[in-house]
């Protein structure tokens, strides 16, 4: 059984909830269990089934469910730390917690705001004509289009792959060099220019 299943996925951490009060006034193991809260968040509404009760609840979107003691263990906290962190939350506004006997619940109040991606802005399309793309053959264009795909370093507003940012040697960049100065010179019509 996959110990992940139903826990893949992503989150939204908007920059902006770095401006909010609940981020302002907290210190940094109260920043990591905002995060870590949204994380444990669930995406869509759950049901819990209780064995102790034995009764099923309706986990909405942007809650989740957990045992104190559990929770404390799996975060390497105090349970006075967690009910501190809890209670400084819910009277910020940033969650709102349900205790019961057997089990808590807290819901994040903001979560399917920070979750929507209607909301954020989104980059402009790039240009349709790759400028460096539009005057290369069929053939350096695949040659361009595969390097793209292995990690790149922008060494004067050029992509570069990792491998030929580091050479082998002095007299390979040399070489290399001049062959680069003969074939923009050849492109460029200009033969007076020689190495």
């Amino acid at each position: 059984m996959d110990k992940h299943k139903g826990r893949t996925g992503f989150v939204v951490i908007p920059r902006y909830m770095t401006e909010s009060r609940a981020w302002q006034v907290s210190d940094n193991l109260q920043r990591y269990l905002m995060l870590e809260f949204i994380l444990r968040a669930n995406f869509q509404d759950s049901q819990f089934h209780s064995q102790k009760t034995a009764e099923t609840i309706v986990v909405p979107k942007g809650s989740f469910v957990f045992f104190q003691r559990t929770l404390c263990k799996e975060l390497r906290i105090s349970r006075r730390t967690l009910r501190t962190f809890l209670s400084k939350m819910s009277k910020i506004g940033f969650s709102t917690l349900r205790t019961t006997q057997w089990y808590s619940m807290v819901t994040l109040n903001k979560y399917s705001i920070y979750q929507n991606l209607d909301l954020y802005e989104r980059p402009n399309d790039r240009p349709k004509a790759d400028p460096v793309l539009s005057n290369l053959s069929k053939k350096e264009k695949r040659s361009v289009s595969d390097t793209r795909k292995q990690p790149q370093v922008i060494v004067n507003n050029y992509n570069i792959t990792k491998e030929q940012f580091v050479p082998a040697d002095s007299s390979q960049v040399h070489s290399d060099t001049q062959e680069l100065i003969k074939k923009l010179s050849n492109r460029m019509g200009n033969s007076q220019h020689k190495p």
